[in-house]
């Protein structure tokens, strides 16, 4: 086993690099035959605007004589590895159906970038199509993908974990596995599973060291919050910022390492008396034109001055902060010998993310750019004075990598062995991670089984989640638009797969100047319902559609985990950004579509959704906690920040405050009839 992880791992924790795949392929496939790895093509299909080339690296038969094409796919832009999630799918499908094969391995990976994506992919189930409907000739479809992502600074535990038995049984076994096997190498159900028995014994750890507490069991007492609470808390907004660190907002750098002459002087010359005084203390010269950071020199400024200062000096951009934060964190807490939770935990989460330190988000207490996210997560349960109180919380609790090594099992410990992911994973597409539904699970399984009943609290299977949330969505938009249920069945079930092959139908064309575009084929078919949209017929129901669920209202009386709300917000976004495509098409004027991919970005169609559409209520505190949670996590993922943006059409510079959600999501009995006292139905209605 040993030998296993010492092949894979240096594979798997590097930049990609073709021969390092190769290398990887074949210690997981050995029979594998390789085809062309040293052959690099260029795409110029309408993939292109995302996707570079490929390169076809082999191919692998399985005992089931299925046919699976190992890939490797370069892609355009560094966001696409962790984005552009369809994309990838539709991709992955034309790779596999051309080469007649049943499934795919593919490296997405960006020339340069530290971290790339190992996908299995595999076509599923059918859609059918006649006459150009969907319906019953034409077999079409859709690629179902499960990844993980690696690279530098890569968690790679689960990868290794579940490749290990893997390669280990082609060693001991003759027979190759079948395509069923290589999907169980991708289980997302093995490594949650896991995931949540460690989380729930770090949690009873956690409130035995609080019961001891003295000082804590009288602030509880006081303030009439539980052991039980402030741990369900505490575990919650540390996983919240496992996950906010993968967008690297946390700890980013608040003075550059250098300056050029222009940077330098514009911040001398233009920035007041104060500005004239201080930047000459903490840069200095070093060569021609370019000033270093003098670290004592900044260490002689009060904590105004830093503040004043950090309002001139620009420093690193969001984004650029450390994916490994909080172990960083830790490691600053041990080296000058503080207690974890009480010197910094409570400081990050009650003044540093709390606070609204205006664009630069400079925070004195952590000396770096922290966002402000403006929710209730960092508000301290129940008011409670964490100024004045120290739990002292043993920093072994939260880490013990020092003494355990490779066995450590501290909370951080156990959080670094995963990837996160703040991506809700779908029918299509799963990742082989931990994202925002695992919270959903540890609150079921937090529950004493006592209390799962009484306040019928159970775990509803994201596929069952997904069913529901589709056909309430196709009953109302049925009865409130008075289009026949096929059409808008069709639209919500396979809009994305619709989109796809209908914003392909294009032509070349030519400008007034004689130069070349792409244009949209008006002539063409469209796979979506002429009931919706139709250029023969002149039929567009497209802004009545979008109006139907921009105005929905849905409720969740036992709210639970959130995992009802969250799948409604999917879906309504996901067929509003649908339409979003259809409406690009029906416009010819550049400055429309622009005004179409700002207005409706997928951040600001989630924020007005979860605002306007989305209630709640649930009896159990920590049920809302979580649900509000999740849509919070829903939102920072879509959160674009384009640091040189100079107007609200160019986007934002700040990652965005999160919006308060007490009045969507509330604790009450949603089985009577009155709200702190407040009578809602009287007797006669």
């Amino acid at each position: 086993m040993t030998a296993v992880v010492n092949k894979i791992e240096p594979l798997l924790k590097s930049a990609y690099n073709t021969k390092n795949y190769v290398e990887l392929m074949q210690e997981i496939f050995p029979t594998m035959n390789l085809v062309a790895p040293d052959k690099f093509r260029k795409e110029f299909t309408n993939f292109s605007s995302h996707i570079e080339g490929s390169i076809h690296i082999g191919n692998y038969k399985t005992t089931d004589k299925k046919q699976i094409i190992i890939m490797a796919v370069q892609l355009k832009k560094d966001g696409y590895v962790e984005n552009a999630r369809s994309t990838h799918r539709s991709y992955a499908k034309k790779l596999i159906e051309n080469a007649n094969a049943d499934a795919a391995f593919i490296a997405f990976y960006t020339e340069g970038s530290p971290k790339w994506r190992l996908s299995f992919v595999r076509l599923d189930y059918e859609m059918k199509i006649e006459n150009g409907r969907l319906k019953a000739t034409e077999n079409l479809t859709p690629a179902k993908r499960y990844s993980y992502l690696v690279g530098e600074q890569e968690p790679c535990h689960t990868a290794i974990s579940q490749f290990e038995k893997f390669i280990v049984d082609s060693m001991t076994v003759p027979e190759h596995p079948a395509l069923d096997d290589v999907e169980n190498a991708f289980s997302v159900e093995k490594v949650t599973d896991e995931f949540f028995k460690l989380y729930c014994e770090k949690y009873h750890q956690l409130r035995e060291k609080l019961d001891d507490n003295e000082d804590f069991r009288m602030e509880a007492a006081h303030h009439n919050f539980t052991s039980e609470q402030f741990a369900k808390k505490l575990m919650g907004q540390i996983v919240f910022l496992y996950f906010l660190q993968k967008k690297g907002w946390l700890g980013v750098k608040a003075w550059p390492v250098t300056m050029s002459e222009k940077e330098y002087n514009h911040v001398f010359y233009n920035c007041g008396k104060k500005a004239k005084e201080l930047v000459p203390k903490v840069y200095i010269p070093v060569e021609d034109g370019v000033y270093k950071f003098y670290r004592k020199g900044m260490d002689t400024l009060e904590r105004d001055d830093k503040e004043i200062l950090a309002r001139f000096v620009k420093g690193e951009p969001w984004g650029s902060g450390p994916h490994d934060f909080m172990r960083r964190l830790f490691k600053t807490a041990e080296k000058n010998n503080q207690n974890f939770y009480d010197d910094l935990l409570e400081p990050l989460f009650y003044t540093a993310l709390n606070t609204n330190r205006g664009e630069h988000g400079y925070c004195h207490v952590l000396d770096c750019r922290m966002p402000f996210l403006s929710s209730g997560l960092f508000d301290p349960i129940d008011g409670y004075d964490w100024k004045n109180n120290n739990f002292n919380l043993p920093n072994e609790l939260f880490s013990n990598a020092e003494s355990k090594g490779r066995d450590a099992d501290g909370i951080l410990d156990i959080f670094d062995r995963y990837n996160f992911t703040m991506s809700e994973d779908e029918p299509m597409e799963r990742e082989v991670a931990i994202d925002p539904e695992m919270l959903g699970k540890v609150f079921e399984n937090l529950l004493e089984v006592k209390d799962r009943k009484s306040k019928g609290a159970f775990y509803t299977p994201r596929e069952i989640v997904h069913y529901m949330c589709q056909e309430s969505l196709i009953n109302y938009l049925t009865n409130t638009l008075q289009i026949e249920e096929d059409a808008i069945r069709e639209f919500i079930l396979y809009g994305d797969f619709m989109r796809e092959q209908d914003t392909e139908k294009t032509l070349w064309a030519k400008d007034a100047s004689g130069k070349s575009h792409m244009e949209f084929d008006f002539n063409k078919e469209l796979l979506i319902s002429p009931q919706i949209l139709s250029f023969k017929d002149n039929v567009n129901r497209l802004q009545d559609l979008d109006d139907a669920l921009k105005h929905v209202r849905v409720a969740d009386p036992a709210v639970g985990s959130g995992a009802f709300p969250l799948g409604m917000l999917n879906e309504i976004v996901r067929a509003r950004q649908n339409i979003s495509a259809y409406m690009a098409i029906t416009m010819k004027s550049y400055d429309i579509r622009m005004m179409y991919s700002f207005e409706r970005s997928p951040y600001i169609l989630k924020r007005e959704t979860i605002k306007n559409c989305i209630f709640a209520a649930d009896i159990e505190p920590s049920a809302v906690d979580i649900a509000q949670l999740r849509l919070w996590l829903s939102l920072v993922i879509d959160d674009e920040i384009n640091p040189t943006a100079q107007n609200e059409l160019e986007g934002h510079r700040n990652p965005l405050p999160l919006p308060n959600l007490d009045s969507n999501i509330v604790c009450g009995n949603s089985l009577i009839d009155e709200f702190e006292g407040v009578k809602l139905i009287n007797e006669s209605e």
